[in-house]
């Protein structure tokens, strides 16, 4: 993808195909694309250096490929993404201060995987996020999650998660959580959602 001259393309997409992996670098020559496409394919791994030059990144789209492995800071280019989908993978874990320098963020889609925990460290704490979907992964412990202050709605329904004592989740007081769905989980009770001010809407079937 290498050109004399700058392409006005705002949209890259490349979904439906075999791709399994990409040069680094390889979009610089796209420095005014925000949309980023690389729904089912075969990708393993996102690395750090996949979007050098493509700062103007709102949208990434990695759906249902085979992704395994997202090196540390793979995003740290991006400081105008909004929406992230990495859902339909095989992620067992997200690196520490992945979404650090991206302080527009508004939805990340991580349903699907095999999530088996999520730092409180992937998220910066005053990010207001719209949206944090983990349904149907392996996680047995969401209390991390409570720390984001500005987050509005997370599912995270699916998962065999372990009692969340009101006593020792750290749910700030500036907790802006309005929507919370953890529909077939293993809960028995949902005694914390007392901290949670804010909350209109809680999905617990």
């Amino acid at each position: 993808m290498k050109s004399r001259n700058n392409f006005q393309i705002e949209f890259i997409y490349l979904m439906y195909n075999n791709i399994i992996s990409v040069e680094a670098g390889c979009f610089g020559d796209f420095e005014n694309v925000r949309n980023i496409n690389f729904g089912v394919n075969l990708l393993e791994i996102i690395k750090r250096n996949y979007f050098r030059g493509v700062e103007k990144v709102e949208f990434l789209n990695f759906q249902s490929n085979l992704i395994q492995i997202i090196e540390k800071r793979a995003f740290d280019d991006l400081s105008r993404l909004e929406y992230i989908y990495l859902d339909d993978n095989c992620l067992t874990n997200i690196p520490d201060y992945l979404f650090q320098f991206t302080p527009r963020i508004r939805n990340i889609f991580l349903q699907h995987n095999s999530l088996e925990h999520i730092s409180q460290n992937f998220l910066r704490q005053n990010t207001k996020i719209v949206g944090l979907n983990v349904a149907n992964n392996k996680l047995e412990d969401i209390s991390n999650i409570f720390s984001f202050k500005g987050l509005i709605s997370l599912i995270a329904s699916n998962n065999k998660l372990n009692p969340i004592n009101p006593d020792t989740t750290a749910i700030s007081d500036e907790n802006e959580l309005i929507s919370l769905n953890l529909d077939n989980t293993t809960l028995s009770n949902v005694n914390f959602v007392r901290k949670l001010k804010r909350l209109r809407e809680l999905y617990a079937s």
